[in-house]
């Protein structure tokens, strides 16, 4: 076997032992095997060089990888019960399963347009409780502002007040913040029911009565009930 030769199947040999024995990789090792096999096994470079075209040795390699990568994504999101994050990770192992890939181009290709269209999703998932948490001492501003117990004379500018707070929000939501959002999504409507979902609930660190209530608050300082108008 020439030096050339040899080192190339020193590099696959090393590419194969990283993967054999690790869990999360299964279809890796099984395809960096037949690659490894492959070359230790032909009588030349220029022979490995056909049976790599000839059986695809590369793009099978390329395929196992995403395999196991969305794979263990898929399982990590789902145990999260983040179910948009897992989205993207779902739908490639779904072509992967449904189509065959004979071009690492084609697969790069496919990965790249299902995880660019699956972003924008996780942003409009997203945003709002982004809003709302950081909208969050506006919130409790105002609901001091309406209930604390203050002297009679000044409860009409208290009251003044929070109704120009609650029409700033508004304001800002509808010229600013929701055009802005539907730039990327055009049909994005803000679904506060959405925030009780464990994967927005577990970021907001408090009691369930006040995030109930700042749900409550939102809504009105955006001008919204329910979905957006």
């Amino acid at each position: 076997m020439e030096q050339q030769h040899q080192e190339y199947v020193d590099y696959y040999r090393v590419r194969y032992e990283k993967v054999a024995n690790h869990p999360m990789y299964p279809f890796t090792a099984q395809a960096e095997r037949e690659l490894y096999e492959a070359i230790a096994g032909a009588p030349s470079l220029e022979a490995f060089g056909e049976i790599l075209q000839a059986r695809g040795l590369n793009v099978k390699c390329a395929v196992a990888r995403i395999r196991d990568n969305y794979t263990a994504r898929a399982r990590f999101y789902t145990e999260l019960e983040e179910t948009v994050r897992a989205g993207a990770a779902l739908e490639i192992l779904h072509h992967l399963e449904t189509t065959e890939y004979t071009d690492v181009m084609a697969l790069q290709s496919m990965v790249s347009d299902v995880e660019t269209r699956w972003m924008n999703r996780i942003s409009s998932d997203e945003h709002l409780i982004e809003e709302f948490w950081g909208d969050w001492k506006v919130l409790e501003d105002i609901e001091c502002a309406e209930y604390a117990p203050v002297p009679e004379r000044w409860k009409e500018k208290r009251r003044r007040l929070n109704a120009q707070e609650i029409a700033r929000g508004i304001e800002a939501w509808r010229t600013r913040t929701l055009p802005e959002m539907r730039k990327f999504d055009p049909a994005y409507v803000p679904d506060h029911d959405l925030l009780r979902a464990p994967r927005h609930r577990r970021k907001v660190p408090v009691y369930d009565g006040a995030f109930e209530r700042r749900i409550i608050g939102h809504k009105n300082y955006l001008g919204v009930t329910g979905h957006a108008r």
